[in-house]
């Protein structure tokens, strides 16, 4: 299930007109799973919580449907179609 954010295209527009012709991998997030354990399970990054699973999962989830979105965005963009899109570590 994709979601549909405008915000997405209108905040990616500037980079992909700038480096859109230049460069052929994108990466949509950095190691999100390490943020969502680190946050909600070990308690090392904000928010702070300590055994959390349920909301870990549930962040990781919402990552997903974000990669998801921007990936959809991204494809969307001219010259963009046979770009590599990936989210580290999720």
């Amino acid at each position: 299930m994709a979601l549909q954010h405008p915000q997405h295209s209108r905040a990616l527009r500037p980079s992909c007109r700038h480096f859109g012709s230049r460069a052929q991998l994108w990466a949509t997030f950095n190691e999100g799973n390490v943020q969502a354990f680190c946050g909600y399970v070990y308690s090392s990054f904000p928010p702070g919580r300590i055994g959390r699973f349920t909301e870990d999962g549930r962040y990781l989830m919402h990552i997903f449907q974000a990669h998801t979105a921007t990936y959809d965005a991204l494809k969307a963009m001219p010259g963009l179609q046979h770009s590599w899109l990936y989210a580290t570590g999720c």
